[in-house]
């Protein structure tokens, strides 16, 4: 006697898949960007393992068996995906790896750099850099110098309890008198 039955109606008298009860398949469903590049998942009808924030369809739960690194994937028989490439290293470190060093680039220079010449130094345009560099710092380039040339004269006057304009002068590259008054007002 040859019966049919539905694979999904199977599924649901055997209860919810092991994947499926799975704590990262609820990351995997919600993408969330927090568990980038803590596990991949691969799905077993298509041969292709993914980041947990892949934006591709999402898989069924029954499809779907999770490991550690790409490697493990790899080792299974899976090849990584083409729209999220989990053998690569994630976005979010890519764009942190910029803002740092265009942090240290506002950090170490004498004058405040321009939008255009931080942008042009990592090849973005400036309209990306800026949304880019005020998500990953919540300030924009020019405030985040601005802070940390107040911050420097700050420790130079409790450093020394010197006076302030040899403190503005030797912590800060003021070349005018007027830019020196502007920065004094943010001090108070």
């Amino acid at each position: 006697m040859n019966i049919l039955v539905d694979k999904h109606a199977l599924d649901t008298r055997l209860g919810p898949t092991p994947a499926a009860l799975d704590p990262r398949w609820t990351a995997v469903a919600s993408r969330g960007p927090r568990f980038d590049g803590q596990f991949v998942y691969g799905v077993l009808t298509t041969g292709v393992y993914c980041r947990p924030i892949c934006p591709s369809r999402l898989a069924k739960p029954e499809n779907v068996s999770f490991y550690p690194a790409p490697s493990d994937a790899e080792k299974a028989g899976f090849r990584p995906c083409r729209r999220c490439r989990p053998n690569q290293s994630s976005i979010t470190a890519e764009h942190a790896e910029v803002i740092t060093a265009a942090c240290r680039t506002i950090e170490e220079s004498d004058e405040l750099p321009t939008l255009e010449s931080l942008a042009g130094a990592f090849r973005l345009s400036p309209s990306h850099f800026h949304r880019m560099f005020k998500a990953f710092t919540g300030i924009t380039p020019r405030a985040y110098g601005v802070a940390y040339r107040t911050q420097r004269v700050r420790s130079a006057l409790t450093e020394r309890r010197g006076r302030v304009t040899d403190a503005i002068y030797e912590r800060v590259s003021i070349q005018t008198v007027g830019s020196m008054s502007r920065r004094i007002k943010c001090l108070a």
